[in-house]
């Protein structure tokens, strides 16, 4: 039997009259429960001295099994994708196999703090002037990224957005934010730190906004690509609408209008 057979065979006994959010309820609060049934046969076992009953812990374990089936099916996906997407997430956290350091300083993302900025300030700075040094000059670089961010007006833009920061242990990685005020959603910076590039940070963070540019109904997301940054977009299937010119203190950097359709 293929998990997509068991999941299938699984749904053969869910209520039929349940509406769809019904379901949803239903399976994320029966894999609550459920859980907690496995874990207080191991808690008699440790705890109270009973005998591991593993027959008990072994029907548990499916019951656990049918209601992740029905939670997976009820948001459109088969258990295959589910574990698949698992795997390709552990692969992108442990390309290697388990490491502890990688385990310890893992990438963490959490909403934006107004005591996060000086750091965000400083990362910006920093990654303009040396990760995007091969595409633009240095009177551009000055013009982009000056040393003399406005913080009071980011600290607005960062609360009134859907702002998120990227973590390894206490060092702050990267940061983006999404404008959700109209039908396609502007992904308005993402910038990941000069020492961490090419880690998978920035894919995370974009992926991050994606998935709440279309949880808040939007059908698309824009974003305003520089040139070094093109290439990254491309490959999460943004496609360049046009190029276009941006004048920062009067001085003329292009980029790039992409965008990218939101599937379910």
């Amino acid at each position: 039997m293929t998990i997509n057979e068991y999941q299938k065979l699984a749904l053969r006994t869910a209520n039929p009259a349940m509406s769809r959010q019904e379901m949803l309820i239903n399976g994320v609060m029966g894999l609550c429960g459920e859980s907690g049934e496995v874990i207080d046969i191991v808690k008699k076992h440790l705890a109270q001295g009973h005998e591991l009953d593993r027959e008990h812990l072994a029907q548990e374990l499916g019951d656990v099994a049918w209601y992740l089936a029905e939670t997976a099916y009820v948001l459109g996906f088969s258990l295959e994708e589910i574990l698949q997407g698992n795997i390709d997430k552990l692969k992108k956290r442990f390309p290697e196999g388990f490491e502890e350091e990688r385990s310890v300083n893992r990438l963490s993302l959490r909403q934006y703090r107004p005591e996060d900025l000086p750091a965000m300030e400083q990362l910006f700075y920093d990654t303009v002037h040396e990760v995007c040094a091969a595409d633009y000059s240095e009177e551009q670089l000055a013009a982009w990224a000056d040393g003399h961010v406005d913080s009071q007006a980011w600290n607005a833009s960062f609360l009134s957005h859907y702002t998120m920061t990227a973590w390894m242990g206490d060092v702050l990685v990267g940061f983006a934010d999404l404008d959700e005020g109209c039908s396609a959603a502007y992904l308005d910076r993402l910038y990941v730190h000069r020492n961490y590039q090419t880690q998978g940070i920035g894919r995370e963070l974009a992926e991050c906004m994606e998935r709440r540019a279309w949880t808040v109904g939007a059908g698309e997301i824009t974003v305003h690509a520089s040139v070094t940054a093109r290439p990254f977009f491309e490959r999460l299937g943004y496609r360049v609408r046009r190029e276009q010119q941006v004048v920062r203190h009067g001085v003329s950097l292009n980029n790039f209008v992409m965008s990218k359709k939101l599937k379910e």
